[in-house]
């Protein structure tokens, strides 16, 4: 992409450098996500259309640097996937303040690069009349896309557990998961869930049990034959749905996803 200008703007003192490129303003994707409450950029641009990302070369104080970069309908699909409360207003922000004031001084949209006059007040309100549209389409679209994360949210208060098999059995119905059985039971001890005893079988730490992201339930006794006697089983690590949903996410889940019944 070749940017055409760079404006600066202040979201309630967090600054946000938007370009313009062939004379459609691009949001410099890091900006937005701090400025949203959004910490993981790339699980945030891996969610945008390609057609909505890019790259610009942007000034900074160490020099030019490629950054990446959203467009305008990129940005709205961001606002809606952050939970915080600045992101309501980041939106309201953009639409009346920032793309008007490009157009004002601009070359966005079909406004000349460099107006002779000042816009009339009536045209400054067609100009946020016309970017709203723009954001409650953007909207429409991205909650289109909305139902499947909401799932995720609604089996986090379901019943029942997954055996470690089939929860990744479920996770793999995200095209952006692929994970077995083993691989699951190694991301989970990476991620300090569980541990292994020596000689023994998965275990999970008790912060886990706590939280309710993981049981661990006792099998039936059985008849060792070496010891000639009936012995306990081991328990076993489950998953529960709300481990289930944060595993979905701490694996870099997309949402897009319907899920089955929980497996008893």
């Amino acid at each position: 992409m070749t940017a055409v200008d760079l404006q600066l703007f202040k979201f309630e003192h967090q600054p946000v450098r938007v370009v313009l490129v062939d004379g459609d303003p691009w949001f410099v994707a890091r900006d937005v996500c701090t400025a949203i409450g959004l910490t993981n950029l790339s699980m945030a641009l891996s969610r945008i259309d390609d057609d909505e990302k890019g790259v610009s070369q942007i000034d900074t104080p160490g020099g030019q640097q490629q950054m990446a970069t959203i467009a305008e309908s990129g940005l709205y699909s961001l606002v809606l996937r952050s939970d915080k409360k600045e992101a309501a207003r980041f939106r309201r922000w953009v639409t009346h303040k920032v793309l008007p004031e490009i157009r004002r001084t601009g070359s966005y949209s079909e406004m000349p690069a460099a107006p002779v006059q000042l816009p009339s007040k009536k045209e400054l309100a067609q100009w946020v009349v016309e970017a709203e549209e723009r954001a409650e389409l953007a909207e429409a679209r991205a909650r289109e896309l909305e139902p499947p994360a909401a799932a995720w949210n609604e089996l986090a208060d379901a019943a029942g557990d997954y055996s470690v098999a089939d929860a990744a059995k479920v996770l793999c119905r995200d095209p952006k998961i692929s994970i077995g059985e083993r691989r699951l039971f190694d991301a989970m001890h990476g991620m300090h869930w569980i541990y292994r005893p020596r000689g023994g079988r998965w275990r999970a730490y008790q912060d886990q049990l706590d939280s309710g992201r993981l049981v661990e339930k006792v099998g039936k006794p059985y008849y060792h034959a070496g010891r000639d006697e009936v012995v306990a089983a081991d328990p076993v690590v489950r998953v529960t749905p709300k481990g289930l949903a944060a595993l979905h996410q701490k694996l870099g889940g997309s949402g897009q996803l319907e899920l089955m019944a929980v497996v008893s």
